[in-house]
């Protein structure tokens, strides 16, 4: 019979698949910073995978702008120690808004520790009470009461205000306000700031403007008389005098 013979098979090319880096064709802006994202590895054989992650640009967070913000407040905080005679000596009286205790009027042991005192640390109108002897449910008329009931060595955490100028032009708009006179400190307190008026819009905008428990203590020059600086607010240009909290 005819032999037959094993003809040689034919050589097979080996199929290389293109390597590419998966990084290359996603856009890594969806997937969330430390998120890992599977990608081909160029130096490992085909099939292989490593896990890399993808960079996100950085962004101001506000978090951190928060505690910026605290930082700031607390670097204008200061301790007292009065030594009040007896009582009624504090030498203090406060006006309590919604959310705090102002200062204001300083006599008495108040105007003793003043002269003595660094000019950080001495007790000023509008200054804002934080605590009393590690207290700090101060802002309500019964611990205000008996505050100045108290006589001995009295510790004091106070906060001074940010003084800010305001300069607003209405023009006839409304500022959207809503105002207290404070007659003891010849001042008025803004306790609501409506988001139609213009006092909100021009925050929108980017303009200074005023913020919710601001103390206005002089409009267009005029101060120490809120009747008449009430008078002023009417018209088409403002400049104010501003503690902020």
């Amino acid at each position: 019979s005819k032999a037959w013979t094993a003809s040689p098979m034919p050589e097979l090319y080996s199929y290389q698949p293109a390597r590419f880096h998966l990084e290359e064709c996603l856009d890594p802006l969806p997937y969330p910073e430390k998120s890992p994202m599977i990608a081909a590895s160029p130096t490992k054989s085909p099939g292989s995978c490593s896990v890399s992650t993808p960079k996100t640009p950085r962004t101001p967070s506000l978090l951190a702008s928060a505690l910026s913000a605290r930082r700031q407040m607390e670097q204008r905080e200061f301790l007292v120690q009065l030594e009040v005679k007896e009582p009624g000596d504090l030498g203090l009286d406060f006006e309590l808004a919604e959310a705090f205790c102002m200062v204001s009027r300083v006599y008495g042991a108040a105007a003793r520790w003043n002269e003595t005192a660094e000019t950080a640390e001495k007790i000023q109108k509008f200054d804002q009470l934080l605590a009393v002897d590690d207290s700090e449910n101060v802002a309500s008329p019964t611990s205000a009461a008996s505050l100045q009931k108290q006589q001995g060595q009295v510790k004091l955490r106070l906060r001074r205000p940010q003084w800010r100028r305001v300069e607003l032009a209405p023009k006839g708009q409304k500022l959207g306000l809503a105002l207290t006179r404070r007659q003891e400190s010849n001042s008025i307190l803004v306790r609501k700031v409506e988001l139609d008026g213009f006092v909100a819009q021009s925050g929108i905008r980017g303009q200074e403007t005023l913020r919710v428990d601001d103390c206005i203590v002089a409009v267009n020059g005029v101060k120490d008389d809120v009747a008449q600086m009430a008078k002023q607010l009417v018209a088409k240009s403002l400049t104010l005098e501003v503690c902020t909290y």
